[in-house]
Formats: structure tokens, sequence, C-alpha cells
């Protein structure tokens, strides 16, 4: 993990999946993930969070948000406060996942900030049979007009991740982001707040790749 960091230079964040594994794992990543099956190992947790590092633990599928303060708790109770909780969607029924809306400020209501894993709740559990399927198009696809979202929305949400498997994908996405007159000021702000306030990445080269992103952004507004 360590040489990865050094190559790539960026933060780096992976799963653990034993309390045995936190103190090693700490020593190259940057934030400590908790697996779905295992979020409500208490042992985990607190291993986890004792090394200081920031912490995401996964919502498993089966867990009400009321249920996730608990995981919050058994991080603070082990003296860290940069536990924050990922949804990633609820069973609803067999081989079906579904995100219910009310979560977000249900969760964001105990005090830390939620992520929300769009790619792992567009999954079918077994749908395949013998592997897991999905549901691509339930996810937004090519370019969305930016009234869908407003920018004073997305910019009171904690942190939006957009997982992209394609150059082109990467480039529809900072298009989208600056489509209309008067965007890029406001996802530049957005930007900046990100490289200053994130408390959960205190290592790696945040404000250099955060430089590439203004000029990929000068680029495209071009």
């Amino acid at each position: 993990m360590r040489a990865v960091k050094a190559e790539a230079g960026l933060p780096l964040l992976s799963d653990m999946h034993g309390w045995q594994q936190a103190d090693r794992a700490a020593e190259g990543l940057d934030i400590l993930r908790m697996p779905a099956f295992l979020c409500r190992q208490t042992d985990l947790i607190a291993a986890a969070a004792r090394t200081g590092k920031a912490v995401g633990v996964k919502k498993g599928q089966f867990l009400s948000p009321e249920e996730a303060k608990n995981i919050l708790d058994k991080g603070r109770e082990a003296g860290n406060e940069r536990v924050f909780i990922t949804e990633r969607g609820s069973s609803f029924g067999y081989q079906n996942l579904v995100v219910d809306m009310r979560a977000f400020p249900i969760l964001r209501g105990f005090g830390a900030p939620v992520v929300y894993d769009i790619t792992h709740s567009m999954q079918k559990p077994g749908g395949e049979g013998k592997q897991t399927g999905g549901t691509p198009p339930g996810s937004p696809g090519g370019r969305r007009p930016p009234r869908a979202v407003p920018i004073v929305r997305l910019e009171g949400g904690d942190r939006r991740f957009v997982e992209t498997r394609s150059r082109d994908s990467a480039e529809r996405t900072l298009e989208t982001a600056i489509s209309e007159p008067g965007q890029l000021a406001a996802v530049e702000s957005m930007m900046v707040a990100a490289v200053t306030d994130h408390v959960f990445v205190d290592g790696g080269h945040t404000i250099d790749f955060t430089n590439k992103g203004f000029e990929a952004l000068d680029l495209l507004d071009s």
C-alpha cells in the first residue's frame, strides 16, 4: 500500500477485515474502510478508530439508518470523531436493493458526513444466478441538464462520489458541471472547499490534484 501511494501520489483508502489488520493498514492508508457485512463488529471498528485515521463504514443493506448511530458511537468511544457512513442501498426482497432517500437526513443528523455509493446501489445481489448483476440504466447516463441538480444543492451536500470507467465519461462529468454560464466559479468554489475543509484526508497530494482539476476546467471552459 505504501508503494502504491508513493508512486501514485494520491490519498489511499481500502477495506480491512479483521481488527488485527488495523495498525498495519494505518501505516499505508489515509482512510480505513469497513465492509458492509462487518459494519456491526465492535472490535473491528474500535481497532480502526484507535489508529486515529479516518474510518469509513459501509452501512450494511440489512441495517436501518437509525441503527447506524451505534457505528458512530463505537468510533467516538474509541476517541475518534473522524468516522463516517456510506449509504449503499437496503435489501428489498430477494436480489434487489433500493435507496431510501429519507435515510440521508437521518444519518446526517448524527453529526458525521455521509457518502452515497451510487454504483453499489445499482446492484442486484445474486441477480444473475451465480453472480451479482446490476441495473446500469438506473444511474444517470450521458449529459444531465444542470437544472435537474442545482449547483446550490451540490454545494450543500457532504460529498458526492462519481465513479467513471473511461476517459470519455470523466470528460462528460466535467462538461456537465460547467455547461451553464456561471457554473465554473461555483465548481471551483466546491473544489476549494473540498481541499481546504476535508478533515478526513490529512495526507497525500490533495492540493496538487486539485490544481490539476482547475487546469482541466480551464481547458473545458475555453
